[in-house]
This record gives structure tokens, C-alpha cells and sequence, in this order.
């Protein structure tokens, strides 16, 4: 559920409905966050998400920063079909950004998606499996994941 409205502010509850290990009882266990960038509802269409998620993170990793777009949810929810849409609202502004530069000069911009699933961890740009791991430096790092790497101005 949504609480606080989509768009800023809201705070996420997950309700996952799982089973004892008996499996017999069942119980529900609700996790809270409250995300940075704000909630959206499920009747979010790709386009309100690029807008209101994507394109900061996208233009913020273009003048040359570090951006990570996360969905969550129940599996069938429509997760997949959200991102594959804001990456196509994406891709023209990467890559004419990438043509052309901004700025006057380049910097490396590397793009990776992953799915994580419990334990398991998929590259969806290869299918290959990945490992999320904590950086020296701080931050994740996604052992085995693909990196497409192309060029931004900065």
C-alpha cells in the first residue's frame, strides 16, 4: 500500500502474506520504507515514472553522477513492463546525449539492470546470474553484471 500519495513523500508499506515452516499457518509480515524519491500507486503509467523518477536520475548520471532506479513489488505486478518502458523513454536522451556530448566534454556513462529475488540475483541485459556485493568505496557493486559503457557529456 501507499501512504502519503504517489509523486513525494509517501511512505511504502509491503505486505507479504508467507507461510510457517510447518506449512500449514500462514502470516503476514509488513515492511515500511520510506523511499527518497517518493511512491507511486499502481495506477503509475511508464510515463509518470520516467517523469517523476527516471528522467532526474537519468540527467543527474548524465553531468556525471551515480543513479539507481529501484522498483518493488509483488511478483506479476508489473515491474518489468514499468522499466522496459522508462528505458525506452530513456534511451533517446541517452543516446543523443551520447552523440553529442554536452558541455564540450566526455565522460564514461555505464548502464547496468539486475533483478533481485531473494538470494538471487539475474543480469538482464545477459541473463547471466550476478552478486551484490559492498564496494571498497562505498556503495554496491554488481559482481558478474553486465556493463554497458557508451559516452555522456559531463
Amino acid at each position: 500500500s501507499v501512504e502519503g500519495g504517489g509523486g513525494g513523500g509517501g511512505r511504502v508499506v509491503a505486505h507479504a502474506c508467507l507461510m510457517k515452516p510447518d506449512l500449514v499457518r500462514m502470516y503476514l509480515r509488513h515492511t515500511a520504507m520510506s523511499p527518497s524519491g517518493g511512491a507511486l500507486g499502481e495506477g503509475a503509467a511508464g510515463e509518470e515514472v520516467y517523469r517523476l523518477a527516471a528522467h532526474p536520475l537519468v540527467e543527474h548520471a548524465l553531468s556525471g553522477g551515480q543513479a539507481t532506479l529501484l522498483t518493488y513489488g509483488q511478483t506479476g505486478s508489473g515491474k518489468t513492463y514499468t522499466i522496459e518502458q522508462v528505458f525506452s523513454l530513456a534511451s533517446p536522451l541517452l543516446a543523443a546525449r551520447a552523440r553529442h556530448g554536452a558541455r564540450g566534454s566526455a565522460a564514461p556513462l555505464r548502464v547496468s539492470a539486475v533483478e533481485v529475488l531473494g538470494r538471487r540475483c539475474v543480469d538482464l541485459l545477459s541473463g547471466s546470474p550476478c552478486q551484490p556485493l559492498a564496494a571498497a568505496e562505498g556503495g554496491i557493486e554488481l559482481k558478474g553484471a553486465t556493463l554497458r559503457q557508451g559516452w555522456s557529456g559531463a
